[in-house]
């Protein structure tokens, strides 16, 4: 069969990656905060729990482990695309909308068969969300106030892989920090005579991160996995925009993100078994910027599960659980203290090898609820579909057969 050239499936990935609009869906939680958290990995990842999960005979560029990549031995590009179905509700408020984006594009190129060069584009967080709140003035006319938030931080991850011995893999990356956020809130009354009141704040973030991570393999079938990411220290400047130009202002700050730690392990129970599991936390408490009130940060916690078994039918099937604490609170309606933010996703999915075995095609469903009307006020009800592709020059096996 004829060979598919790395630069003709960069191109077609590089295509497919940028077919419907990259805006996600409108989530309530979206609109607080920094907006949603971005899941970093591939299809295979979220089909099994999270991006956090570790997988080892994965043919993909995009795990969240850099020291993994140390395992290609062809150049491999690796894209990811979400399609979004939310809804969004409060007592009298409710909103659906479908929308796409891409959490990544990543390339990795094997300079050794232990060393590994990658880089790419990786989103971290997605603010993207409206809502209309209507009201009445104090001489009785009635108006809306519509609220819009748009935007994101992404990253730019430069990694180097290694693979040490047999027992030990390591890698780490340096990566750009960019991003903006854009606050936009419009009075519009619904009787004529009365000029509209709007205001625009957008916040431009620059940082540079670093991150570490690991990988030991005990024996054949079972791996633990370390990742350290270290807080981000974005230098941001603010432009505040105003109906009455007289109050427009601009000036500069500073947002600092608290480090990251991911603990991961992995078992291949039998030949056709997978079971994977992984732990987040980040300490919140420690957040600076974006005038958030600081009693109501928290420390942000997260828990991945999911078993793949193959083939049933010829294809791989993944199921997978994930549990996330939000790192802030958010006021109910049963009690003006603000309550813990929970966010609960079920997965599905399953893959199939394209291009003669030299590339990968992943299908994932994730279906959940975040936050409660009573204990947050607010909850969005989630279903989200992600597509992974992976292409390579030629695929070699290397380990266990990929799935």
């Amino acid at each position: 069969m004829k060979k598919i050239p790395i630069w003709t499936s960069c191109l077609l990935l590089a295509a497919w990656v940028c077919l419907p609009a990259s805006v996600r869906a409108t989530s309530l939680f979206s609109m607080v905060f920094l907006g949603e958290r971005v899941e970093r990995g591939d299809a295979r990842s979220i089909a099994l729990g999270g991006s956090s999960q570790l997988l080892p005979d994965t043919l993909a560029a995009m795990s969240t482990n850099t020291a993994l990549l140390s395992r290609l031995n062809r150049t491999t590009v690796s894209a990811s695309q979400v399609i979004a179905f939310d809804t969004g509700s409060s007592v009298n408020y409710e909103e659906r909308d479908i929308s796409a984006s891409f959490p990544g594009i990543m390339l990795a190129m094997p300079i050794r068969h232990f060393f590994t060069l990658s880089i790419g584009y990786k989103g971290r967080y997605d603010p993207d969300g409206s809502f209309a709140v209507p009201g009445t003035s104090s001489a009785g006319d009635t108006y809306r106030t519509q609220f819009t938030k748009s935007g994101g931080l992404w990253s730019i991850p430069i990694g180097l892989s290694f693979n040490l011995t047999r027992f030990l893999e390591i890698g780490g990356t340096i990566s750009l920090e960019r991003g903006f956020i854009q606050e936009r809130w419009d009075i519009i009354f619904d009787a004529s005579g009365f000029a509209p009141s709007a205001g625009f704040k957008k916040e431009e973030f620059d940082a540079q991160s670093y991150s570490v991570s690991g990988i030991l393999n005990l024996g054949s079938r079972i791996m633990i996995g370390g990742i350290w990411e270290s807080e981000i220290d974005y230098d941001t400047f603010i432009q505040e925009r105003y109906s009455q130009a007289t109050l427009d202002t601009s000036y500069k700050s500073v947002v600092k993100l608290p480090a990251r730690l991911t603990v991961q392990a992995t078992a291949q129970i039998t030949r056709r078994i997978l079971v994977a599991a992984s732990a987040t936390v980040s300490d919140f408490s420690e957040f600076v910027g974006l005038e958030f009130p600081a009693q109501r940060l928290d420390r942000g916690e997260a828990f991945a599960v999911g078993l793949e078994y193959g083939r049933l039918f010829r294809l791989p099937w993944r199921i997978g659980f994930s549990y996330e604490k939000l790192p802030y609170q958010h006021p109910g309606i049963a009690s003006a203290e603000p309550a813990d933010v929970r966010r609960i996703l079920f997965s599905i999915g399953s893959g199939v090898n394209i291009f003669g075995g030299r590339g990968k095609l992943d299908l994932a469903v994730q279906f959940g609820r975040q936050g409660s009307r009573d204990d947050n006020g607010i909850q969005d009800r989630m279903i989200r579909f992600y597509i992974g592709a992976n292409g390579s020059e030629a695929w070699r096996r290397k380990g266990t057969a990929p799935f």
